[in-house]
């Protein structure tokens, strides 16, 4: 038989020799349904942060340093882009980058990106890089300011891109292909 002083537990968390309130059932279960509220308030913070850092979504941003300029689909202040276009200023050269592909394609090769502005086609021949920081291939083509692709992307709200048969669909919304055309002009 095991002995029952004053701090051993019992049935309800009751205590021998503790108040009435002390030993009120409803004192433990209060008790336990406040520790699952705890739970509960922890999985639901958590969940509400996860949803938050769901909805930074992407965004376009234009950069430039001294001789570099960007537009870039992405989550700000991080690494999370969905397309870059770039150039060295004053070129009339400018990179498009898809920095991942979801198809398994080939580093070293070709494959053609495609995008629809507007009622428009346009497909560029693009290298395919590799990517090991995300394990899966880039690619890379070379465009022109003067490019049609860019008036439709400048008249329209939205582009489709399409590489190997796979489509992803980018708002324009926030876009500044004018700023990125007028760094990016021959003699700019």
């Amino acid at each position: 038989m095991t002995p029952r002083g004053r701090d051993a537990p019992s049935l309800w968390g009751q205590r021998e020799g503790a108040s009435a309130l002390e030993n009120f059932p409803g004192r433990a279960i209060s008790a336990a349904i406040g520790g699952m509220f705890m739970i509960w308030r922890f999985v639901l913070l958590l969940a509400l942060t996860t949803i938050a850092a769901a909805a930074q979504e992407r965004e376009w941003a234009f950069v430039t340093n001294d001789d570099q300029a960007w537009l870039g689909f992405g989550v700000p202040e991080s690494d999370d882009a969905g397309i870059v276009f770039s150039c060295t200023m004053g070129t009339g050269a400018i990179k498009i980058y898809v920095p991942e592909s979801r198809k398994i394609l080939t580093p070293g090769s070709k494959a053609n990106v495609s995008f629809m502005a507007g009622g428009q086609a346009f497909t560029y021949s693009a290298a395919i890089l590799a990517n090991e920081q995300a394990g899966i291939a880039s690619l890379e083509a070379d465009a022109a300011p003067g490019d049609p692709l860019f008036a439709a992307l400048q008249a329209a709200d939205r582009f489709a891109l399409s590489i190997a048969g796979e489509d992803d669909m980018f708002p324009l919304a926030g876009s500044d292909f004018a700023s990125l055309l007028s760094a990016c002009r021959k003699g700019a």
